[in-house]
């Protein structure tokens, strides 16, 4: 009888222990699996003094280990939605190329401001332009987003005549509001709105003032921010889309 006792604990404890570093691999799979999820963080492209002010070529997108970060900022880094609210801010510290941005780099209370208008620079305006479900990508912009502006018109050609243009007037300019709304998780961003607001320079105005003046047809394109390298208008005109089809007919 001791001796079937003796065993049966021995096949109890054999099995507890079976069990046991079956969790225990199922346990470390799982946190290896979670330390290997990467997400895109903004980071500063460039070294900066304390004192300079962010811009949107400032900084770039780059993969980090989630775990990893989230353990290391405790929820301080600057996501791209929240981006536009620290452009034009001063830096409070010196920062390396590399860094990932986060609010720990800015004053605290100098973001607290009543007016959007006291973040601009002396040749920046805000300007709010009327927007359709098309030319809006749908309602899909958002405050905090960032946009290019395409605008189609016609520009004459070295002989005179009149000739369609499409290209860009813009690039990569903050989205401020969308209607009245300045806050990107207000319910009334998502697409209830017919209106936008950028943050633009004075040229730029400018030039959004004319197309609405003169009756030029536009469209905002979405993008990610810290994409902004071109500085091309990319103009494209008929010759130009009808270039390939032709290609493939003569084929």
């Amino acid at each position: 009888m001791t001796n079937k006792l003796a065993l049966a604990v021995a096949i109890a404890l054999g099995v507890l222990s079976i069990l046991g570093i079956r969790s225990y691999v199922a346990a470390l799979e799982k946190k290896v699996q979670i330390t290997g999820n990467k997400a895109p963080y903004l980071i500063l492209t460039d070294d900066f003094k304390k004192g300079h002010k962010l811009t949107s070529d400032d900084v770039t997108r780059k993969e980090f280990q989630i775990e990893a970060i989230t353990d290391a900022l405790k929820g301080t880094e600057v996501t791209e939605s929240k981006l536009s609210a620290y452009l034009g801010r001063p830096l409070r510290v010196s920062v390396k190329a590399g860094q990932i941005l986060t609010t720990t780099y800015f004053d605290t209370k100098a973001g607290r401001v009543g007016s959007p208008s006291k973040v601009l620079e002396d040749n920046e305006r805000l300007v709010t332009i009327p927007v359709t479900a098309v030319s809006s990508v749908s309602g899909l912009i958002r405050p905090g987003d960032f946009v290019d502006m395409v605008a189609t018109m016609a520009v004459p050609d070295r002989g005179g005549q009149a000739l369609g243009v499409t290209f860009t007037v813009f690039r990569g300019k903050p989205v401020v509001a969308t209607g009245s709304d300045i806050n990107r998780d207000a319910i009334g961003t998502r697409g209830a709105y017919s209106n936008i607001t950028l943050r633009v320079t004075t040229k730029e105005a400018n030039q959004i003032i004319y197309c609405l003046h003169n009756n030029i047809r536009y469209q905002f394109t979405l993008l990610r921010a810290g994409s902004i390298s071109q500085t091309s208008t990319d103009p494209v005109v008929e010759a130009q889309m009808i270039k390939d089809p032709l290609r493939d007919l003569r084929r």
